[in-house]
């Protein structure tokens, strides 16, 4: 499913875990790095259709990945394009504004991801 038409941003987030470790009469601590993860939150102005697309994405449980393509700077032949698999962490929309508009996030946890090019 095509849903640039009710994206407006994708904000991509790594994260790698830290923990301290003390050697036994160790001078100073160390800090080591563990998993990494990422995630990517996704927003644009609500509609019938993104919310439709996205309740569906977010009663998926656990085990059902998702598979992705992503181009960033758009799918022109030569730029870069992103593909794998992710899993939906969250969706929500907000409630209507004063000036009539409603706008949604979700966030999406990347299991797999290529880099290469269309």
């Amino acid at each position: 499913t095509d849903i640039s038409s009710y994206t407006t941003s994708i904000t991509p987030s790594v994260d790698t875990e830290e923990f301290e470790v003390k050697v036994f009469k160790a001078t100073r601590t160390e800090k080591v790095a563990g998993f990494t993860t990422e995630d990517w939150e996704v927003k644009g102005p609500w509609s019938a259709a993104a919310d439709t697309f996205w309740r569906a994405i977010a009663r998926q449980t656990a085990g059902e990945n998702i598979d992705y393509i992503l181009g960033p700077a758009g799918n022109t032949a030569g730029l870069t394009k992103y593909l794998g698999t992710c899993t939906a962490l969250h969706y929500e929309h907000d409630e209507v504004s004063a000036e009539g508009v409603m706008t949604y996030t979700a966030r999406l946890s990347i299991l797999a991801k290529t880099t290469t090019t269309f």
